[in-house]
C-alpha cells in the first residue's frame, strides 16, 4: 500500500504539474489583484472578472508555453495555433467563472472576494486538463 501512494506521488510531483502549481499560483494571483483593483473601484462581479480574466490569460499562456508545457516552437502558426486553442480554453472557463461569480455574487450576495477564491480552485484544475491535452499536446 506504501509503495502505491509513493506512485501516486511520483507521478503527480513532477516537473510539469509542479511548474503548473508555481505559475497557476501566480497567475491567480495576478487575476485576484486585479479583480481586487477593479472591485475597490465600484466596478460589478462580471465586469471586474472579465478585465482580471483577459490579463491573467496573457500571463498564463507565455508562463504555461515556456515554463509548463515547454512548447519550443516559436513559429507564428504554432504560437498562433496554441494562442487560439488556449483562448478557447480560457473562454470556456471564464464562462463558468463569471456564471458561479453572478450566482454567488449578484444573485445569492455573497462576498465578492471571497467567492472569487472559491472558484479559482475549480478554474485551476479545469485550465489544466485543457492546456495539457488540448493546447501544449507533446
Amino acid at each position: 500500500m506504501v509503495e502505491f501512494i509513493k506512485k501516486i506521488i511520483e507521478k503527480l510531483l513532477n516537473r510539469e504539474t509542479v511548474t503548473y502549481i508555481i505559475f497557476g499560483v501566480l497567475t491567480t494571483v495576478v487575476s485576484i489583484i486585479v479583480y481586487n483593483m477593479c472591485i475597490d473601484q465600484s466596478m460589478g462581479a462580471a465586469q471586474s472578472n472579465t478585465i482580471s480574466t483577459v490579463i491573467a490569460v496573457l500571463f498564463a499562456f507565455v508562463t504555461n508555453k515556456i515554463w509548463v508545457f515547454e512548447s519550443r516552437d516559436f513559429s507564428i502558426k504554432i504560437i498562433s495555433q496554441e494562442f487560439v486553442k488556449f483562448g478557447g480554453g480560457r473562454v470556456v472557463t471564464y464562462l463558468i467563472e463569471t456564471g458561479l461569480l453572478i450566482v454567488l455574487v449578484d444573485m445569492l450576495a455573497f462576498h465578492a472576494k471571497g467567492c472569487k477564491y472559491f472558484t479559482q480552485i475549480i478554474i485551476i484544475a479545469l485550465n489544466y486538463v485543457i492546456s495539457k491535452f488540448a493546447v501544449f499536446k507533446s
